[in-house]
Order: structure tokens, then C-alpha cells, then sequence
């Protein structure tokens, strides 16, 4: 009987499980794998991202029942152990609490992990604080590791993201002794693009407001500033990278919720392409371009040598503890 005493007439496979996909099903999980092994520097990736990439072998359309076979192959081929589990995001779970040692060796090996792992934030000291705000959860641990190298962190911000948050985002920039550079990446689409405007403007609002507040107020006056810069998808992007783009459904350019702010915009409406759909090669280039032209490589190169300097000294301080 099921937790909660309900009875099901039938339900999906649970936990590990066998798998003998029939000749057609394996003929997708073949291409799959395929895509898997040739974007393996760029694990983990999201279904969505696959079924992009899907649409450049014979035989697929770019349908939501295609990404959804997608997902349903996916998911039993991991449990099959026919995909690697590290391959794919998928994870929504949120845990908070719960945390602690089990005792004073698990502690000691914590702190010579954490020496033996020491770095830097390599943006100490840079003329600007660059951000990147992603609109796809799926896709931050992708693109944090595009410029990991750097320490630019990578903000998920899904859908209309809370006040609080914006509120909470621009009290921060606005108290930087520099100013902020955010990259946007998001969907071209009529949501997609009221989300990267409405996010980016009230957050630019709120900063102006702090700024104003605390000179009004007699305090010190603040100097951070923000600018936003749209990375992707961008229209140009569509035609450059080879997007497959497709217009709105009638439903869908009849929803109120959405038209009031886009109105009947051409692009917004015609040319839909997820963020999801870019070769993460392609996404690479565009995120690495942001942050390389905006970098002081000779600072750069100082924060290096001294993060390797200190994590010498760090793992020398914990040898015996």
C-alpha cells in the first residue's frame, strides 16, 4: 500500500531497474548517448538541452512531445545505469538544516580539505564585480564552470523572482565600493523577455533608490552602480548560432498575463528560441567573452600567485592539527 493509502491502477518504475528499450526507443537512447559523449566537458546537461541538440540528427521535430520523450528515455535509462547519473540536472530538491560533524576527526579532515582546496576570490581587486544571472536553474551549474576560473557567480533567477530578493540583490550592489556588471541569459520569447526586462529594471530601481537614500539621509554617499548586459538569447543570436526558432502558439499569444507587457512585439512573438537550444560550446564563447573583456588579466595574474602562496601556507598550519 502506498504512504498515503491511495490506490493506482498503474505507476512507473521505481529505483534502480532493468531496461530493454524496443529497436526504436534504443535508436533515440543511441543519439543521446551520442550527444552526451561529444558535449562531456559541459556535464551536467538538462534534458532540454539534449533535445536541442537532438534536432541536428535525421528523424526529430521540434515538438514538446519530442522533449518529453526525451525526458521519459532519459530518466529510464538512469535508472537502468545506461546513463551516467552525474550527466544530467534535473534536481529540484532544496534542503536546509541538518548539518553538523560527527565527531573531531570528521572536523580535522574537513579543515585540511578546506586548506588543501583554498582559493581565492580571483575578482579582489578587479575595477568592476561581475555577475551572471541565469533564467534556467537547470543551467547554473553549466555555466558557473564556463567561468569558475574567474569566481563570477551565477545566480538562477526563474520566472518573476521575489521582491524581497531584488530588494535584497540591489542593497548589496548599491553598498560595492564598484560597480556591478550583470550578464543575462534567458529565453526570446514574449516571457522570457518581459522576465529579463522587469527583473533588470527593478533592480536597477531599487539601487537608484538606495543610492538616493543614503545621501538624503546624510550618510556617506554610496558609489555602487549596476548595469545589466543582455548575453542571451539575443535576435542576431538566432541567425549567427543557427537557432532553430518557431513562433508563439494562438494560446499562447492570447494570454493576457503575457501580452500586457510585450503587447504584439514582432520578435517576442515570432522568433521563440529557449536559452536551452544554444551548444554549450557556443554558450562557452559568449559567457568567457563577457568576463574576458572586462578582466585586468595583470591583477588577475597576482591573485593567482598569492592564492597559491596562501594555500601553501593554509595546508602547512593544518598538517598537525
Amino acid at each position: 500500500m502506498s504512504l498515503t493509502g491511495t490506490k493506482y491502477t498503474a505507476t512507473r518504475v521505481r529505483g534502480f531497474a532493468p531496461w530493454k528499450p524496443h529497436a526504436k526507443t534504443q535508436a533515440v537512447l543511441d543519439d543521446i548517448q551520442d550527444v552526451l559523449t561529444t558535449l562531456g566537458a559541459y556535464w551536467p546537461l538538462t534534458c532540454r538541452q539534449i533535445g536541442y541538440r537532438l534536432l541536428g540528427y535525421p528523424g526529430y521535430a521540434k515538438t514538446e512531445a519530442h522533449f518529453a520523450n526525451v525526458i521519459e528515455i532519459v530518466g529510464r535509462a538512469r535508472r537502468a545505469g545506461l546513463i551516467p547519473w552525474d550527466a544530467i540536472r534535473d534536481d529540484h530538491i532544496y534542503r536546509r538544516g541538518g548539518d553538523g560533524f560527527t565527531g573531531i576527526d570528521h572536523f580535522r579532515e574537513s579543515v585540511k580539505e578546506s586548506a588543501a582546496s583554498y582559493a581565492l576570490d580571483r575578482q579582489i581587486g578587479q575595477p568592476q564585480h561581475l555577475e551572471i544571472w541565469v533564467e534556467a536553474a537547470g543551467m547554473v551549474p553549466q555555466v558557473a564552470s564556463m567561468v569558475d576560473d574567474w569566481s563570477v557567480p551565477v545566480r538562477s533567477t526563474q520566472g518573476f523572482d521575489s521582491i524581497t530578493a531584488k530588494q535584497a540583490i540591489a542593497r548589496t550592489i548599491a553598498l560595492r565600493d564598484i560597480s556591478t556588471i550583470i550578464g543575462v541569459i534567458g529565453d526570446h520569447d514574449a516571457h522570457g523577455l518581459a522576465v529579463i526586462d522587469s527583473r533588470s529594471e527593478d533592480v536597477e530601481a531599487f539601487v537608484d533608490g538606495f543610492l538616493t537614500d543614503y545621501t538624503k539621509h546624510g550618510g556617506d554617499p554610496l558609489t555602487g552602480e549596476v548595469e545589466f548586459v543582455w548575453l542571451a538569447t539575443r535576435p542576431d543570436q538566432i541567425d549567427s548560432l543557427g537557432l532553430d526558432s518557431k513562433p508563439h502558439s494562438d494560446s499562447r499569444r492570447a494570454d493576457g498575463s503575457i501580452k500586457q507587457f510585450v503587447g504584439d512585439s514582432t520578435e517576442a512573438w515570432d522568433r521563440t528560441v529557449q536559452a536551452e537550444a544554444i551548444n554549450p560550446p557556443d554558450l562557452e564563447a559568449i559567457v568567457q567573452k563577457f568576463v574576458e573583456d572586462r578582466f585586468d588579466d595583470t591583477i588577475l595574474a597576482k591573485v593567482k600567485t598569492r592564492e597559491g602562496k596562501e594555500r601553501t601556507k593554509a595546508k602547512r598550519l593544518v598538517k598537525d592539527i
